[in-house]
């Protein structure tokens, strides 16, 4: 003869107050994931993001529509930051432009070349073979427009470094 267990009314409770908490826990988790697929399934367009829009940079205005104007310069038009002499200086134009519509005069004199940049409407300007120590003018003639643009770099080398050299 097999003898059964005998159950005595206190393990019935017990057992009754686990199983609450584990369906407790069971609800909860269950809630959650409901909640997780409704907000991940709603489209995109009904979800607030708090994410700035990127600026678009401002262009020059000009006097006519048809006139060519400088909307960016690599490094900034900024006399007073020194850069190094071999600094090449990027203009990007409100439209196409061909490096041969355009005519660099600098002062003090220095020789420069020009070609196109990354896009059609960016140009390269280099000096050839450095811009002279010191504040550059930079006059900038387009074919097409009346005025040039005006562009001042400040160039010069790192002074030497003093003292004992060897470490």
């Amino acid at each position: 003869m097999v003898a059964l267990p005998i159950l005595k009314l206190q393990d019935i409770s017990v057992h009754n107050k686990s199983m609450k908490k584990i369906l407790f826990i069971f609800t909860i988790l269950l809630i959650l994931g409901i909640l997780y697929l409704f907000f991940s399934l709603l489209p995109s367009s009904l979800v607030k993001k708090n994410v700035s829009e990127p600026t678009k940079p401002t262009m020059i205005p000009s006097a006519s529509p048809t006139e060519i104007n400088i909307i960016k310069t690599v490094p900034p038009n900024n006399k007073t930051i020194q850069y190094n002499p071999v600094q090449q200086l990027s203009i990007t134009f409100n439209k196409t432009i061909k490096p041969t519509g355009i005519l660099i005069s600098a002062f003090p004199a220095t020789k420069t070349l020009v070609r196109q940049g990354e896009d059609l409407s960016t140009i390269i300007v280099s000096a050839d073979p450095a811009w002279t120590e010191g504040v550059t003018k930079i006059l900038i003639y387009v074919s097409g427009n009346t005025n040039p643009f005006t562009y001042e770099l400040k160039s010069g080398y790192p002074p030497v470094p003093t003292g004992d050299l060897y470490y």
